[in-house]
C-alpha cells in the first residue's frame, strides 16, 4: 500500500484598522494584525503585526464603491516558545465597500500578502469586514 502526506491548513486574522481621509477618496492609515495558523502547511503559530499604508475608494455616486490599497510593515511570527521570527510584510489588495449608512459599510475583497522571510506570496481567497466612518 502507498502512504501519502496531508497538505492542508488554515489561517485566521483579526485586523482592526484606523484611517484618515487626506483628500476625497484617499485614506492614510494603519492596522494591527493578530492571527493564527493551523494545519500541516503551517507551524501552528501566532502572528502579530503592525502595518501602515494607503487606500483609495472610488466614488461611484452609489452605495457600492470599489477600493484598492497597499500596506507595509512588520510582523512577529511565534511558532513556539523556541522559535520567534520578525518579518517584513507587504499587503496589496482591493475590493468593494457596500454602504449600509453614512457611517457603516461592509467590505469584501481579495489580497496578496508577501512575508519577506518565508515562502513566496500567499493570496487570500477573500476577506469580509465591517468599516465605520465618522
Amino acid at each position: 500500500s502507498a502512504s501519502g502526506s496531508s497538505s492542508n491548513g488554515a489561517t485566521f486574522q483579526l485586523r482592526p484598522s484606523l484611517g484618515y481621509s487626506v483628500i476625497d477618496g484617499l485614506e492614510i492609515g494603519g492596522l494591527l494584525s493578530v492571527g493564527g495558523q493551523f494545519g500541516d502547511l503551517y507551524s501552528n503559530g501566532v502572528t502579530i503585526g503592525v502595518l501602515a499604508g494607503l487606500r483609495y475608494v472610488f466614488d461611484t455616486g452609489s452605495r457600492v464603491m470599489p477600493f484598492v490599497g497597499a500596506y507595509g510593515g512588520t510582523e512577529i511570527i511565534i511558532a513556539d516558545t523556541q522559535n520567534t521570527v520578525t518579518a517584513g510584510v507587504l499587503d496589496v489588495g482591493g475590493g468593494i465597500l457596500v454602504a449600509l449608512s453614512n457611517h457603516v459599510a461592509l467590505s469584501f475583497g481579495i489580497e496578496a500578502v508577501v512575508v519577506f522571510i518565508t515562502s513566496p506570496a500567499t493570496v487570500t481567497a477573500g476577506f469580509f469586514g465591517v468599516s465605520a466612518f465618522l
